[in-house]
């Protein structure tokens, strides 16, 4: 008959787990060997499944209950084929849940068996009410990932929101980035065409500056041309003013000669015109 694969159901998995957490406190890991746990781990399974499996089946149940413990190969065969030797033509100890009736204690001078019944003993006064503290936990932990389904729900629907909002915020930016840029070059123009404005009217007051100068310096050479001819009008005016009364101081003089002799007086100088 070929080997029947492996699978366990999840009332099973329910029962090794409740069956290995106070395991797990009765023999922690960094212990100088984990024989003794590996021992009643495997114990654990069959009372959970009731069927004894490979070294191989037993370290993946290793690796999904109890990580932290890695015994060898070797350990698990031994160990396997000292609980097989145990539980050979008997059931399954009482202190597990759901198992039949326990052969406890065992033979006499088996010293293991004694010990391990007096352990399960304890063990099976602690399953009740890890069981229902466990059970409280479990509604618990339901409430509770309901709630984060809850809030992860809410969560998905406001990532959409925030999504959606930022991708009209990217379309707005790029809209607004495109702006700019025209703005930019619309500002690069006019700063262009302003430089030239200012270039050409700086020429144009240069220009209007010389000019100035030049009717400035014109300006300055007719008023002093004509301050010139009015100096040389008022010389001539002064000399013919000279000339005009020494006209007629001699004109006075003459007539005067001439009275005294008798002379015949000009008809021009017979009347006096006072100037």
């Amino acid at each position: 008959m070929g080997r029947v694969p492996f699978q366990m159901s999840d009332e099973q998995a329910s029962k090794l787990l409740l069956l290995v957490l106070p395991l797990k406190e009765q023999y922690p890991p960094g212990r100088p060997s984990n024989r003794p746990f590996v021992h009643e781990f495997i114990r654990a399974v069959h009372a959970a499944t009731g069927r004894t499996f490979s070294p191989a089946i037993y370290r993946r149940l290793l690796n999904a209950y109890a990580s932290d413990y890695r015994p060898s190969t070797n350990t698990l065969a031994l160990e396997k084929e000292a609980v097989e030797r145990d539980i050979s033509g008997a059931p399954a100890p009482a202190s597990f849940p759901g198992a039949a009736a326990s052969s406890w204690p065992a033979p006499a001078g088996d010293i293991g068996g004694l010990i391990r019944g007096a352990v399960e003993d304890v063990l099976a006064r602690q399953l009740g009410a890890v069981g229902k503290a466990l059970q409280g936990e479990q509604q618990m932990a339901q409430t509770y990932i309901a709630d984060l389904s809850n809030r992860l729900a809410a969560s998905d629907r406001a990532l959409a929101e925030t999504r959606g909002l930022a991708a009209k915020l990217a379309a707005d930016l790029q809209v607004a980035t495109e702006r700019v840029a025209d703005a930019n070059a619309r500002l690069h123009q006019a700063e262009a065409s302003a430089q030239a404005l200012r270039e050409a009217h700086g020429a144009a007051m240069q220009a209007v500056a010389d000019e100035l100068a030049e009717i400035r310096k014109f300006a300055m050479r007719s008023i002093d041309d004509v301050r010139g001819e009015t100096r040389a009008e008022r010389d001539r005016r002064s000399q013919l003013e000279e000339l005009l009364k020494t006209n007629e101081r001699l004109m006075e003089v003459f007539r005067q000669a001439a009275y005294q002799r008798g002379g015949a007086i000009p008809p021009e100088l017979r009347t006096e015109q006072k100037r």
